[in-house]
């Protein structure tokens, strides 16, 4: 059944599917243009290809299917949807996925960005062979098929909960603060009531509990010298010299456990200007520590205001390790500054290890 046209251009019946489609131009050879209205039912549909990709529909004009003549390949495109390869199939970009959507068959490549909870179900397979480009962040390498993981870190907030065993294949397991305020790193329980067991595995083991506390030092002198000048610590006095020698009862204190000076704290009454301080060890058998240079120094400090105090810290020696002293060790401590000090106290903040006493 065919409705009437006139010169060849007006609406027919399609045969198979009864739907309508309107002849707008007749072409060469006899050949008619036409589009359709409603569904097209075939048993194939064949598209020409062409090197010229047909312009965009208008809005509310639907859209149009074409083959390129540079690929072969079938395109789509409309005046809401930009040009669409219709030959991939389950890969692409999905746009968005409803809180209950669910994708199929769904292979993803580049970078998957999630800005809510992405939750995979069933298996999610990575390929990690010399054909993927995987990159390993910090603390992590590929060696072949198999992912290292050197440091696992919870962060540092109170939601942060491990609900089953934790296995520490390794020799240890640090608690670190990571806040940089410096407040201490606990190990507890969630109760402390009842009989708790920590277990090792092998009893030929050591469990080591390190009980580091903190020692205060005070002493104040009146800085009469711009060279090394070793500080009254040893028994609060105002007595400060430059040399160690037969002043052990002055400036040493005999160290009761393993340590090491955290820091020391100077305030003078004039300015100093760029100013050290050293630590000096004498370890057993030995009275007072060597005169001369410090076992280990500070970093430099400009003490440009006067009346103000000034933390000295990072003593190193020569070879760059950080300071410490064994239990039973003398330690000293000298003041180095560039100009007189005169009135000046000091407090140094010494860091003992009482699993290592004597």
């Amino acid at each position: 059944m065919k409705s009437p046209k006139v010169k060849g251009i007006g609406e027919v019946i399609t045969e198979y599917g009864a739907k309508v489609m309107k002849v707008f131009k007749k072409g060469l050879l006899g050949r008619s243009l036409f589009d359709f209205y409603g569904d097209v039912k075939a048993d194939t549909f064949r598209t020409k290809e062409n090197s010229i990709v047909p312009g965009t529909p208008a809005d509310g004009k639907g859209g149009v299917v074409y083959t390129k003549s540079s690929d072969g390949k079938l395109y789509y495109k409309s005046n809401e949807v930009s040009e669409v390869d219709l030959t991939t199939h389950a890969s692409g970009t999905v746009t968005s996925v409803g809180t209950t959507g669910t994708v199929n068959g769904l292979t993803l490549t580049g970078t998957v960005t999630s800005s809510g909870n992405l939750t995979l179900g069933g298996t999610l397979a990575v390929d990690i062979s010399s054909d993927t480009n995987l990159v390993a962040g910090t603390n992590c390498t590929l060696s072949g098929d198999t992912l290292n993981v050197d440091d696992a870190f919870l962060k540092n907030d109170a939601a942060d909960t491990i609900a089953g065993d934790l296995t520490v294949d390794s020799d240890f397991l640090y608690i670190k603060d990571q806040s940089g305020s410096g407040a201490a790193s606990r190990l507890t329980t969630a109760t402390l009531t009842g009989n708790k067991t920590l277990t090792l595995p092998d009893a030929s083991g050591t469990l080591a509990l390190i009980n580091y506390q903190r020692h205060i030092l005070h002493c104040g002198f009146n800085g009469s010298y711009t060279g090394s000048m070793y500080l009254p610590f040893g028994y609060g006095g105002t007595f400060e010299y430059t040399s160690s020698t037969n002043n052990l009862e002055f400036f040493g204190f005999v160290c009761p456990a393993d340590g090491y000076v955290e820091s020391v704290v100077m305030r003078s009454e004039n300015v100093c200007g760029s100013s050290t301080v050293g630590i000096h060890v004498a370890a057993a058998g030995t009275e007072v520590p060597s005169a001369g240079l410090a076992s280990f120094i500070s970093t430099a400090v400009d003490m440009a205001v006067d009346d103000t105090a000034y933390k000295f810290n990072g003593f190193e020696n020569f070879g760059g390790s950080s300071n410490s002293f064994s239990a039973g060790d003398v330690i000293m401590i000298s003041f180095d500054p560039t100009s007189d000090a005169d009135d000046t106290t000091s407090t140094a903040v010494l860091v003992l290890d009482w699993t290592n006493a004597l």
